[in-house]
């Protein structure tokens, strides 16, 4: 069958075969790593959806009666790459969990000199949240449900 493609017989065993149409020039673009201006979109829409998910945080954690979360413009850029680090992790790890999530956050905030303290200090760097998922309560373990979701609704995943 000749439908405008060129074919390639693959075959299976001697008893099976099957045409497979080449891929098009588009497809077989489509499979090259991506450019530098493509990664640039990236990362501009990773900064975006972080900032979402930042601004989605604080309001919930206002409604938690939590005041310590500013708005995005006035977040410590060092919390800020940690948001963004954590959109990169949801988009190249579809199948990780909430759980997962604050794991990788953990990693990440003890790696920058963070520890567990029981308030939030950016000067200290001590975070109440900084202990195992199953330590948390369910309104904090809420908070890396919603950046989750709204990563994926966001994400198309």
């Amino acid at each position: 069958m000749n439908n405008g493609h060129e074919s390639v017989r693959i075959t299976a065993g001697a008893e099976h075969a099957a045409d497979v149409p080449a891929p098009t020039e588009d497809e077989a673009l489509a499979k090259l790593p991506p450019t530098a201006e493509e990664l640039v979109f990236d990362m501009s829409l990773a900064v975006r959806v972080a900032e979402l998910c930042h601004e989605v945080n604080k309001t919930y954690s206002r409604s938690l009666g939590e005041r310590w979360h500013e708005p995005w413009a006035d977040t410590d850029q060092e919390l800020k790459d940690s948001a963004i680090a954590g959109v990169s992790y949801l988009a190249q790890t579809p199948d990780a969990s909430a759980e997962d999530l604050h794991a990788r956050w953990m990693t990440d905030r003890q790696a920058a000199g963070w520890q567990h303290g029981q308030t939030k200090s950016v000067e200290r760097k001590e975070h109440p949240n900084l202990v195992a998922w199953w330590r948390l309560t369910p309104s904090q373990q809420a908070k890396d449900e919603l950046f989750l979701t709204v990563v994926r609704t966001v994400l198309g995943q």
